[in-house]
């Protein structure tokens, strides 16, 4: 059975540091059956960006804590590589989740150049093909209230998303 991982990251700004990742791995059915949640230790007088110390830092919750970015993006990547053989979704991708992969090969790009997800399938055009908007408030498209920028909640909400519309 083909599973699927769902994936969002949260940084500093677009381009900026991870901060957190949330993934998600999900059969076919739609039952998760693996989750993955870390964040790094975060000073808040370093967030480069005031959004992010608004919107985000607040509700990034209890998790695991990295002493550094790079020991989050060793993590995530060891989570990834136990379920390598997922396909990999996220909502919206670039610059973000893009970036998450692209950092994580590059701390050891001889052995990790071909191993990122290839494809990292985007929900929204997804949503897209299917005539939807796709920047649609992902609240409204869901109908419900849900707790945005946190990472894990994210990636979950995601998945129920994929497999309320897509498939």
């Amino acid at each position: 059975m083909k599973k699927l991982m769902f994936v969002d990251a949260e940084t500093d700004g677009l381009y900026g540091q991870v901060l957190s990742i949330g993934a998600v791995v999900v059969e076919e059915n739609g039952r998760e059956c693996s989750s993955f949640y870390q964040k790094q230790k975060i000073d808040p007088d370093a967030i480069q960006e005031e959004w992010v110390k608004e919107n985000v830092i607040p509700l990034l919750g209890d998790c695991v804590e990295c002493e550094t970015e790079e020991e989050l993006l060793e993590a995530f990547w060891a989570f990834y590589m136990e379920n390598h053989q997922c396909d990999v979704i996220a909502d919206v991708p670039y610059p973000v989740e893009a970036s998450l992969f692209y950092k994580c090969v590059l701390r050891d790009e001889k052995n990790r150049r071909f191993l990122a997800p290839f494809p990292l399938l985007d929900l929204s055009s997804m949503l897209y093909a299917k005539g939807m908007d796709p920047l649609i408030s992902r609240q409204e498209l869901m109908g419900k209230h849900v707790q945005q920028h946190n990472g894990l909640v994210d990636a979950r909400m995601s998945a129920e998303i994929y497999f309320k519309y897509i498939r």
